[in-house]
């Protein structure tokens, strides 16, 4: 060997700690090799740890994450033989290893297994609180009740590990920066806003003297966590710029890029979902996406978020069948690690509740906002501005599901409170619980309190994003509302208007929010006499209607299929008013409602039977035996009507929940059958076909009658 002066021990470990990361790679195999290799070092030589140790490092720098943790186990196994499973230096191989976990592993259980008996029975006995190595596990310990929801005991393990680093260090240390930033992290999760604000203006003195690579990364993260704090104060502009500033010094870090910018990244796309800023949040969420799916694989917790935040964005621009997906993915990936009542989980809940109101489903929309209200309410407590948002979601959920005016009220008005406590009347978070309010006030015909509420939060975003952001634009689309509520058709246009440019520049025309908007622009017209304008509104929003069946339909449920019938048919029943009375100038109109009565009869019943007729004719063996399961659970659903709940609750039969398995199902079957006829057709049904066919006219579809005028 030509460089064998490289590997002897003393060399090598000095070279570890003095290369840079090319050097390194050099070596990397050579000394792989060389730990093979028995007759050089036997396998239970002391100098293995050491070597294990340094490939370790260089395998977490290159975020090779499953070979660091089995050179971590080759150490520990390792120590046991050398020193024996009940030695100090067994159990530091341990939380080590336990350090690893935490950084991207999905066994968190162990992880939290190792800090709760390791940590008593060797560490507290064998090292000083004031060392590096209690310290750094105390970090750790903090990090973990962080993930495992358990806010109270992290803050009080940062506080105390505050109080430590201050008897040790001197104010100007970095290390008493560091503590004062993960304190000031912690204060944020639990509400203590102006306490935070303190400890994370102290933090950025300290550690902004600092230069070294390391150095640059703890300062970092001290401006993440000065962002995250901007954000929560509606200091949208600040918060973008510490963020950059953030992200910029990690990407000039050797290593270590994908675990110690996840929280950072994830806290940049929820900033962009709030200014509105859709492609740079989605820019950010494919590139973890595919460095996460890249690094570790495809199940690997740290995905929860990003699919969660993908799926919001899938929702802002209206592909609800993808936001689904993507928000089952997330509730599936937080369940296995974190369980289905962790927060985790909630980030799912939250785009289903939003899913489901859009689809109309309230049943469905109300459960998943209940969920997210009792999850927040444990994890955050009865004060935190996050359970004043899941209360005024469920609140406007439970009003569209149940209409009871006396609850939905005080939900909303305990959020507005809850806001106003923490961070006063000049927040956006305050202009959001003002926003729920006129939508409830509108819906009840609390007019005045609604004008007031609007203004309100019409000028909190005004000063915050200018009036030109998604917020301003659901602002002018209810300021629509509430003035075509009163007759005041003018106004109401002028509002409409602005919130139909915004929606247009900030999504596109086929938008569902827009077209919602176009189609009420169309009835105001109507009732100010332009009958024209009135039209062409209306064929646009209908246009649009029938696009969405014709490319998200078939992947719905059956129940998620009638839900969102129920919220469009009002259009085309409008639409059928007005072509009766426009027929002399339009003769045209009535064609139309006759092919928009082709299209809505067959709306539920032709996608299940086209749906049937592909799978049965597939010849796809799995996806013929889902389907017949789906049958038999529809038949054993059937049958249960006429039990009662006494006798469901004695044979252990849970009906909600076999509800959700045919949901399911037929999700899956709708998206499997789409495999054998690429997207259904792509086009819609026309009066004219059906004259041409002897067989379609003799069918049901042939029988198209108008509805009562």
């Amino acid at each position: 060997m030509g460089k064998k002066h490289t590997l002897c021990p003393g060399n090598l470990l000095e070279m570890d700690y003095t290369l840079n990361l090319n050097e390194t790679k050099s070596i990397y195999k050579e000394v792989d090799n060389v730990l093979k290799n028995h007759d050089i070092f036997p396998k239970e030589h002391p100098w293995r740890l050491e070597f294990y140790g340094i490939l370790g490092r260089y395998t977490l720098i290159n975020e090779q994450f499953n070979g660091a943790r089995k050179y971590q186990d080759d150490i520990i196994q390792l120590t046991a033989k050398l020193y024996g499973d009940n030695s100090p230096v067994f159990g530091k191989a341990v939380i080590r290893q336990a350090s690893i976990i935490l950084q991207y592993a999905n066994d968190t259980d162990l992880a939290d297994s190792i800090y709760t008996h390791v940590f008593d029975a060797w560490v507290k006995g064998h090292f000083h609180p004031k060392s590096p190595f209690y310290i750094n596990t105390m970090y750790d310990y903090a990090r973990l009740n962080e993930y495992q929801d358990d806010l109270r005991t992290s803050k009080q393990v940062y506080e105390e590990l505050q109080r430590i680093i201050a008897s040790k260090y001197k104010e100007t240390d970095i290390n008493f920066g560091i503590a004062l930033n993960r304190l000031a992290s912690s204060q944020l999760n639990v509400g203590d806003y102006s306490q935070a604000e303190k400890n994370i203006d102290q933090a950025l003195d300290v550690l902004k003297r600092y230069k070294g690579e390391d150095d640059v990364l703890q300062y970092a993260s001290a401006l993440s966590t000065e962002a995250k704090l901007y954000a929560i104060k509606g200091m949208y502009d600040d918060a973008s710029g510490s963020f950059r500033r953030a992200r910029r010094m990690e990407g000039r870090a050797v290593g270590g890029a994908l675990t110690t910018s996840q929280d950072r990244q994830a806290q940049l796309v929820d900033l962009y979902l709030t200014m509105g800023e859709y492609g740079d949040a989605q820019a950010i969420v494919d590139k973890q996406t595919s460095e996460v799916k890249e690094k570790i694989g495809e199940d690997s917790r740290l995905l929860i978020r990003p699919y969660a935040q993908a799926a919001k964005l899938k929702l802002a621009n209206g592909d609800y069948t993808q936001a689904e997906q993507l928000a089952e993915v997330s509730i599936r990936l937080a369940k296995n690690v974190f369980g289905e009542n962790s927060s985790w989980a909630a980030l799912g809940y939250e785009v289903q509740r939003q899913l489901y109101l859009a689809l109309g489903d309230y049943g469905r929309s109300a459960t998943a906002a209940r969920r997210q209200v009792e999850i927040t309410q444990r994890v955050y407590g009865n004060k935190h501005v996050k359970l004043a948002h899941a209360l005024a979601d469920f609140g406007l959920v439970e009003f569209y599901r149940s209409q009871n005016e006396p609850l939905v009220d005080s939900l909303l008005i305990q959020a507005k409170e809850i806001v106003q406590a923490s961070l006063g009347q000049n927040n956006p978070q305050y202009a959001d619980m003002l926003k729920r309010l006129a939508v409830f006030y509108i819906a009840v015909k609390r007019y005045p309190e609604a004008k007031t509420a609007l203004d309100q939060s019409m000028a909190i975003w005004s000063d915050k994003l200018g009036k030109r952001n998604v917020n301003v634009a659901e602002l002018y689309a209810l300021y629509g509302d509430l003035c075509y509520a009163q007759r005041q058709y003018k106004e109401s246009e002028i509002n409409y208007g602005k919130a139909e440019k915004l929606f247009e520049k900030f999504f596109s025309d086929r938008h569902p929010e827009y077209v919602k908007v176009v189609s009420k622009l169309s009835k105001v017209h109507y009732m100010q006499g332009d009958k024209k304008q009135a039209k062409t509104n209306i064929d646009e929003a209908l246009e649009n209607y029938k696009l969405f069946v014709r490319d998200f339909f078939p992947a719905l449920s059956e129940q998620q299929k009638t839900a969102f019938w129920a919220l469009i048919r009002p259009d085309f029943e409008y639409y059928n008013t007005l072509a009766m009375n426009l027929q002399t100038d339009y003769p045209e109109m009535i064609e139309n409602v006759y092919n928009n009565a082709l299209l809505t009869k067959g709306l539920l019943l032709n996608s299940s039977i086209k749906m049937r007729q592909r799978i049965l004719s597939s010849q796809d063996s799995a996806l013929i035996a889902q389907y017949q399961e789906w049958v038999r659970k529809k038949d054993f659903m059937a049958k249960l009507i006429s039990l009662s709940a006494e006798k469901q609750a004695e044979l252990d039969i849970k009906p909600a929940q076999l509800n959700d398995q045919i949901d399911a199902l037929e999700k899956k079957l709708s998206q499997g059958s789409e495999l054998f006829k690429q997207a259904h057709e792509n086009t819609l049904p026309q009066w004219q076909d059906i004259q041409k066919d002897p067989e379609r006219r003799r069918s049901g579809c042939g029988n198209a009658a108008l509805p009562p005028l």
